[in-house]
């Protein structure tokens, strides 16, 4: 009996020690986010202050703990330093930003009638082109990134080469020296191609979405549902299908081959600004002028996620290359990375304070663009890039007074 009652005793007292050591580590644990929290805080109430500051604390606030408050922070303080990647070279507003499907280039349309293309790394302007007799709306390039397609005020969609600035032709040794795709008289307001690179479809102001032949410049089909303005377009991976978005609320899901309408996404309360598949093709992201983001399944056209947190427009939204994670931009001047399987907000990215307009992920992943109101900015979407990043333009270290203030210690710790 004796033997008994010391054995449950040993063994509650284990138990009790485990419970213990649990607790301590659930508190050492909190007190650790707590403290990363507080840094990262402190590293935003610097932005104006000192940003090398700023770009100190969001780091130890990292190196403690590795939260989305942080994060923000290091991006935050990476920007005010002005050590964020800015492209500028428009005059005027900035309208679209697309990579190269290799990764090597971005290219850009606005207000000023050109586009320009931009070296990725080192932000240099490679070539400029012109034609447009208006503002450019739209810019992509074909699969393969040979080709770049624009469409702009002056009602046309263009074909250029994209390493020369030559506007497309039909034949490049046949010395014809344009091919200007026209639907109508009314404008085009979005582009995409197909994933073969052999049609072009276009989103119209009369309410039609279009489909050329991006060869030789022959409309193929005209798709006629919605009730209003055509806003966007886009294909699936596979180029079975095509999505299109509207000033009437609704995405609309069609067969790319035969034009036949397969179904409506319903649930947006104003505009459908942007439209994209994922990459396995079973849904379709929208943004909206209702200020949210919303996912469909391609099958059924049910509502599977509403992406809730901006404060105005949703302009544009965009998968990763993986298909885990979605990016919006918005007028309120805040890009948002989600997760999209379940909806949960990332990332914020704060730019000037304008609103953004375009949003693009590099082929790789890495790396988010953002069009604004007067410049394409880029961010690193690798955490462990942002701190090379940061810590190259670093030029001191914490001060001791600043160790005592911020991080609660008499000497700031070694390395």
């Amino acid at each position: 009996m004796r033997a008994w009652v010391l054995g449950v005793l040993l063994l509650l007292a284990s138990v009790l020690a485990g419970a213990a050591i649990g607790l301590g580590r659930q508190k050492d644990e909190a007190a650790r986010l707590a403290n990363s929290r507080e840094l990262a805080s402190a590293s935003l109430n610097n932005l104006n202050v000192d940003p090398e500051r700023s770009i100190l604390l969001a780091l130890e606030a990292l190196s403690i703990r590795h939260t989305r408050e942080a994060e923000e922070a290091l991006h935050r303080a990476v920007f005010a330093s002005r050590v964020e990647m800015t492209l500028r070279g428009h005059e005027g507003l900035v309208g679209v930003a697309v990579y190269s499907p290799d990764g090597s280039r971005i290219a850009t349309a606005g207000e000023d009638c050109l586009i320009k293309i931009w070296d990725a790394e080192s932000g240099e302007v490679v070539l400029t082109l012109s034609g447009h007799e208006g503002p450019v709306y739209e810019v992509i390039y074909s699969p393969s990134g040979g080709m770049i397609a624009t469409a702009g005020e002056d009602g046309t969609a263009r074909l250029w080469e994209a390493t020369t600035g030559e506007v497309m032709i039909w034949n490049l040794h046949s010395g014809v020296r344009e091919l200007a795709l026209k639907a109508s008289d009314q404008l085009i307001f979005f582009l995409a191609f197909s994933p073969d690179g052999k049609r072009l479809a276009g989103a119209g102001e009369d309410g039609s979405a279009y489909v050329w032949d991006a060869l030789n410049g022959k409309l193929l089909l005209q798709l006629s549902a919605h009730q209003g303005p055509v806003a966007v377009v886009a294909y699936s991976p596979d180029g079975a299908r095509l999505v299109s978005g509207g000033i009437d609320h609704i995405a609309i899901l069609w067969d790319a081959n035969s034009g036949e309408q397969l179904l409506a996404f319903r649930g947006h309360t104003d505009t459908v600004w942007g439209a994209a598949f994922s990459p396995d093709g079973k849904h379709v992201a929208t943004a909206s002028r209702d200020g949210t983001g919303r996912v469909w399944e391609t099958a059924s056209g049910k509502e599977l996620l509403k992406l809730s947190g901006h404060s105005s427009t949703v302009v544009a939204i965009f998968y990763s290359p993986d298909g885990e994670q979605l990016a919006t931009t918005s007028r309120d001047g805040i890009a948002k990375l989600w997760d999209a399987s379940n909806s949960e907000l990332l990332l914020n990215l704060y730019g000037d304070g304008g609103g953004l307009i375009g949003v693009a992920i590099s082929s790789d992943g890495l790396k988010l663009a953002t069009a604004s109101q007067n410049a394409l900015r880029l961010y690193f979407l690798d955490l462990s890039n942002l701190v090379t990043l940061a810590k190259s333009r670093l030029t001191r270290s914490l001060t001791a007074e600043e160790c005592q203030v911020y991080l609660h210690v008499e000497r700031c710790p070694e390395g």
